[in-house]
């Protein structure tokens, strides 16, 4: 007989995986420069063997979407505008010779050349066949 659960259903953290992710969590808030909720007693933090694990979420001082609203306004600000973009298409940072450019896609040209040649020896062949074959 397969092992009965226990009432409720509910599955039990290990202590010291909680305490990994409680850290991991505070160590995300340091880096997005959020304040550490006071819901966490330091108590808790400093011998996570005497802590019991509270059923309550943890509050975080800033909400996830005004925390990815601010990113996002951070992110149009950086964005480039209509105007910023005409300008730069206007007034081009790098300019290339055509000497350059044969250099760089002389192969292209080869590619061009060698792909109609097959597509005129195409066009033969089909008139070729036009005339002799209803013969």
């Amino acid at each position: 007989m397969p092992p009965k659960k226990k009432a409720g259903g509910q599955k039990r953290i290990n202590k010291d995986v909680l305490e990994r992710a409680r850290q991991q969590a505070r160590a995300l808030e340091q880096q997005d420069g959020d304040i550490a909720d006071a819901s966490v007693p330091a108590a808790e933090s400093a011998s996570p063997a005497s802590a019991a694990p509270s059923s309550a979420p943890v509050r975080r001082s800033v909400s996830t979407a005004k925390r990815l609203r601010e990113r996002n306004e951070e992110a149009r600000k950086k964005a480039l505008t209509a105007d910023e973009i005409t300008e730069l298409l206007a007034h081009p940072t790098k300019i290339v010779t055509p000497e350059e450019l044969r250099a760089q896609y002389g192969f292209v040209l080869a590619d061009l050349r060698s792909m109609g040649l097959l597509a005129a020896a195409s066009f033969g062949v089909l008139i070729l066949l036009a005339l002799v074959l209803p013969h």
